[in-house]
């Protein structure tokens, strides 16, 4: 019961986990594509 009673506390934290690192990562790559045309604008 005991290990159950932890897996269902710490669900919701997983699941905040995922979200953070799902938007994180999103705006990641969203950054890095529109980083790419700054990099060559800063190139010249």
């Amino acid at each position: 019961m005991g290990i159950n009673e932890i897996i269902e506390i710490s669900k919701p934290r997983i699941v905040v986990l995922l979200v953070i690192t799902a938007v994180t990562s999103m705006f990641a790559a969203s950054k890095l594509v529109s980083g790419a045309p700054s990099l060559d604008y800063f190139d010249y």
